[in-house]
């Protein structure tokens, strides 16, 4: 058996996400930050989420989506974006809808030969952090 994280392993993300989650928050009207600012702050959320929620949440008994709920309205308010709920919930839908397709991700080169390398000899798993959307949507 052969278990191989999704992302960062097998795809990648074609866009940088800071630049992404600013992207997000035009499109829906809102004024993002700057992509520097996101970046520093999208960094900090991730980890203070990591340590305040385990697991992505699921230690706490939080969904993955309110996991990443909390997560980019850190990463945005820590980048000096002030958004009302209202505000926030349009900019959340879209990061949330864009990270769940295929155009958000690319596949690395060596995942299709590594595949059919392995198909006949291994049971492959995939693993990520973002099973619900990713199963269904990207892979």
């Amino acid at each position: 058996v052969i278990t191989i994280d999704a992302t960062g392993t097998m795809i990648y993300h074609k866009d940088p996400v800071p630049e992404m989650y600013c992207r997000c928050a035009t499109r829906v009207g809102a004024h993002p930050p700057t992509v520097e600012a996101m970046k520093a702050s999208f960094k900090a959320a991730f980890k203070s989420s990591l340590e305040q929620w385990p697991c992505f949440g699921h230690a706490a008994g939080l969904s993955s989506r309110e996991w990443w709920k909390r997560t980019v309205r850190a990463a945005f308010d820590g980048a000096g974006a002030s958004y009302s709920d209202r505000e926030f919930e349009r900019v959340f839908q879209s990061v949330y809808q864009h990270f769940g397709t295929p155009g958000a991700y690319m596949v690395f080169d060596d995942v299709l030969p590594f595949l059919q390398w392995a198909s006949g000899r291994f049971c492959v798993g995939l693993v990520s952090n973002n099973v619900d959307r990713l199963a269904d949507n990207t892979l």
